[in-house]
């Protein structure tokens, strides 16, 4: 008999997980409000963490996955556009050339792995971006992370009780995340005027920001 899923968390101003959200770097130990010493990307001491499913989020596929898209692309492109050439130099470099693409796209099609579904997750909300991890604290799990691009706008539509739509737009009103997050309605004021803080100078310091209510 399975059990039944626990309900995904309110809302909270929670400590954030010990590595960079950006870079993964371990900041275990280092003292908070601060900076990633590798790449610089600011930090406090608690951020607001908000859990759903997300809809839409820019620039969201790994760095190494859209370079293996563009390589197994090439290859079939290659492939189809030289396949003359090939077959006269000897079939044997068209069935390389093939079977290269052929591996390449199986393995992004069947490695895309618990980071890419479309499953719960928790978005954290910092003075340099926002950053999805999963729910359960992993290490070892790929963030991916949305940085600030100058004065961003966010929009919270209830559409329940406890369900809200959350949609963060950049200064150009270009969408840059959506998601469907558990956000009960009396706490929703509190979330959007932490996320209006937060991503009214991007890039700041906790000292250097207005402070928001902690509920």
């Amino acid at each position: 008999m399975k059990r039944p899923r626990e309900p995904l968390p309110d809302p909270e101003f929670a400590s954030i997980p010990p590595w960079c959200l950006r870079c993964g770097f371990d900041i275990t130990g280092i003292g908070a409000p601060g900076r990633c010493p590798e790449c610089g990307l600011p930090f406090e001491e608690q951020s607001l963490i908000v859990s759903g499913v997300a809809k839409q989020i820019a620039n969201s596929m790994p760095v190494w996955r859209r370079v293996l898209w563009i390589l197994a692309s090439c290859f079939a492109f290659l492939t189809v556009q030289c396949a003359g050439l090939l077959i006269l130099a000897g079939p044997i470099y068209l069935l390389m050339l093939g079977a290269v693409a052929i591996g390449l796209f199986v393995f992004l099609m069947t490695t895309g792995g618990k980071r890419e579904a479309r499953g719960a997750e928790r978005f954290v909300l910092t003075p340099g971006g926002i950053g999805k991890i999963p729910i359960k604290d992993d290490a070892g799990a790929t963030t991916v992370f949305i940085p600030w691009d100058g004065p961003m706008h966010a929009e919270l539509r209830q559409v329940g009780s406890v369900w809200a739509r959350l949609v963060i737009r950049d200064q150009y009103s270009k969408r840059l995340f959506e998601a469907g997050i558990r956000c009960p309605r009396e706490l929703a004021p509190v979330v959007v005027e932490a996320i209006e803080v937060l991503t009214s100078t991007p890039g700041t310091a906790a000292g250097d920001r207005p402070d928001y209510q902690v509920p």
